[in-house]
């Protein structure tokens, strides 16, 4: 069942100062020195979550205008302080950004890079997850995802936080836009193998 979330009724773990919010996205202004911190996420991000139960696949367009450096934004998947992960766009300098996936279980954390141009501003994110599996995609075309890591996060569990994200560790600040989150319920294993419903 292909469920429309809206972003007002989310719930912020920090809410920014601006910010602007319809029944199909919302834009961010972040703040500097705003950060994820390990053990205590959302604490100095700016994160907009949502419980979901049972398995999903999750999809948002995720815009973005950095510009300093170390400006990111992305997806979490967020069951408690030692297991979660996170799919993160970081603008490292004029050259590049990194795409990074982190993968925290039972306080151990495994991080996997990959570099993506600056003159990319946007990107399309999608989380499937099923009895404690998870499959991080991301695509630039919308129905065009590629996958960028499959793992385990934890025991399967009967609800998770699903987050978006945005933030600023140094001096500076950027709007993002997620847009278009849909949330599909009651994943199949066969879906999950495939990759796709």
């Amino acid at each position: 069942m292909k469920e429309r979330l809206d972003p007002r009724k989310m719930t912020w773990t920090k809410k920014p100062k601006l910010c602007i919010m319809t029944a199909d996205k919302v834009i961010i202004e972040t703040e500097p020195n705003s950060f994820v911190r390990d053990k205590s996420l959302g604490n100095g991000a700016f994160c907009l979550y949502a419980d979901v139960e049972g398995n999903f696949m999750f999809e948002v367009k995720n815009e973005f205008d950095f510009q300093g450096e170390q400006d990111q934004c992305g997806v979490v998947l967020y069951k408690n302080p030692d297991n979660w992960s996170v799919c993160t766009i970081a603008r490292i300098n004029d050259a590049f950004s990194n795409l990074t996936c982190t993968v925290n279980y039972d306080g151990n954390k495994d991080t996997s890079i990959r570099r993506i141009g600056t003159g990319i501003h946007w990107l399309y994110h999608r989380i499937l997850y099923c009895n404690g599996n998870v499959r991080f995609q991301a695509g630039f075309n919308n129905g065009e995802y590629r996958d960028l890591r499959i793992f385990r996060l934890f025991e399967n569990s009967p609800s998770v936080k699903l987050m978006i994200y945005a933030c600023s560790p140094e001096k500076t600040y950027f709007d993002c836009t997620f847009s278009g989150m849909n949330i599909w319920h009651g994943l199949t294993e066969e879906q999950f193998k495939k990759g796709d419903i």
